[in-house]
C-alpha cells in the first residue's frame, strides 16, 4: 500500500476531512518485522478536531492500537493535509526489513499461524499426547518466535 498525494487512503482522508478544522492525524498499522502494512483491510485510527496537533496524534495512535496484534505497530502517516510517512520511506522500512536476515523467522511467522501452532498444541495436551511440561515449554518457544 503506498501512501502518496494520489493513493486513495489519502484522498479518501482529504475528501471527508478536508473541512474539519485543524489538528487531524492518521495512523495505520504495519507488520513489526516486514513493515508491510495489510492490503486486505489495514487496522488503522485517525484524530481530528482537537486543540492541538499532539492530542490528534495521541488519539490516532491510541485508535490504531486498540486491540492490535503484538506482531503490528502504528505510526502517524497524515497530520492535517500533510503525508508524513511517505511512500519512499515505506519503501525503504521493507527493503531494510528483507535485508535483515536474522529477522528472518520471525517475519515469516504470522498472526494466524502462530494462533494455528498454539491452538494444535493445546489440542495435543488436551488429548494427553503431551505433557503439561511439554506444552509449557513449547508454547513458551512459540510465544518468543514473535
Amino acid at each position: 500500500m503506498g501512501i502518496s498525494p494520489s493513493s486513495s487512503l489519502y484522498q479518501d482522508f482529504l475528501e471527508n476531512y478536508k473541512s474539519d478544522p485543524s489538528n487531524k492525524a492518521v495512523a495505520i498499522a504495519r507488520n513489526k518485522h516486514t513493515k508491510k502494512i495489510k492490503k486486505d483491510g489495514p487496522k488503522w485510527g485517525i484524530g481530528f478536531d482537537w486543540p492541538t496537533m499532539s492530542a490528534a496524534r495521541n488519539t490516532a495512535m491510541e485508535e490504531c492500537q486498540d486491540g492490535l496484534s503484538v506482531n503490528y505497530e502504528c505510526l502517524i502517516i497524515i497530520e492535517n493535509t500533510n503525508i508524513i510517512y511517505s511512500f519512499a520511506k515505506l519503501q525503504n522500512d521493507i527493503q531494510v526489513a528483507n535485508s535483515n536476515k536474522n529477522d528472518a523467522a520471525s517475519s515469516n511467522i504470522d498472526d494466524d499461524e502462530l494462533k494455528l501452532r498454539l491452538i494444535k498444541l493445546k489440542e495435543l495436551l488436551d488429548d494427553g499426547l503431551i505433557t503439561q511440561d511439554q506444552y509449557q515449554v513449547k508454547s513458551s518457544e512459540i510465544l518468543d518466535s514473535l
